[in-house]
């Protein structure tokens, strides 16, 4: 709205309507762009080394892993976090249920 110098929602709305590219361009400004897998190596160093032992230290035998990312766009994060406590849990992920929190997905 800044970038058009329009002062209301509703004359917004009617140049969307009349400006297919604004639409196009307001797409593009929603999406998180700056997303990949393992995007942060220092997050994921101080997950494996860090988060992932206390949450297995801390858990009850039959308690699952749950994950929640946030504001994840495309997947990337998720699919990366996922990876990552796969790769640390090894031989002893076999037996321990991760959940992702979208809707209880197991």
């Amino acid at each position: 709205m800044a970038i058009n110098r329009i002062n209301t929602t509703e004359a917004y709305v009617k140049h969307l309507k009349k400006t297919p590219a604004e639409v196009q361009a307001l797409y593009q400004d929603f999406l998180i762009t700056v997303t990949q897998f393992f995007r942060d190596p220092e997050t994921f160093e101080a997950l494996t080394k860090t988060v992932f032992p206390e949450l297995i230290r801390h858990r009850k035998e039959d308690d699952p892993i749950r994950v929640w990312v946030p504001g994840c766009s495309t997947g990337e994060e998720v699919y990366s976090l996922a990876i990552a406590l796969l790769e640390f849990l090894g031989d002893k992920g076999k037996n321990i249920s991760i959940q992702d929190l979208r809707n209880g997905h197991q």
